[in-house]
């Protein structure tokens, strides 16, 4: 668990400052109404539920490979939800941006795990 914290509060920051950089419309998914708002807060939730289990039922080193997967999906599919549903914004770049970086993670984290 100690090694998750500093990953997230890293990921935060990076996060802040693309949005800092690239950002011109501060929108976000929260902000809108419409049709994807409810797939993508049961996506969260549901995102949640796996990562939670994945902490407590996988070992330590095996659920951080899930993990970091399943934050690559959420990026993934937060950046599609922004693609759609507030393309003006341009978030939806960050997202992507965000989804390369952990996907690059990820498969370090399981070379250096299961190689």
């Amino acid at each position: 668990m100690l090694v998750i914290s500093p990953i997230v509060a890293g990921l935060a920051v990076l996060q802040w400052v693309l949005d800092r950089i690239i950002l011109e419309n501060k929108d976000k998914m929260w902000d809108i109404d419409g049709d994807g708002f409810k797939p993508y807060v049961w996506f969260i939730v549901i995102s949640s539920v796996l990562g939670v289990g994945f902490l407590i039922f996988l070992s330590a080193p095996y659920g951080y490979v899930w993990i970091a997967g399943l934050v690559t999906a959420l990026f993934a599919v937060r950046a599609t939800f922004e693609r759609i549903y507030i393309f003006d914004s341009k978030r939806y770049i960050v997202s992507y941006w965000m989804t390369g970086i952990m996907l690059a993670s990820t498969v370090f984290l399981a070379l250096g795990i299961y190689g």
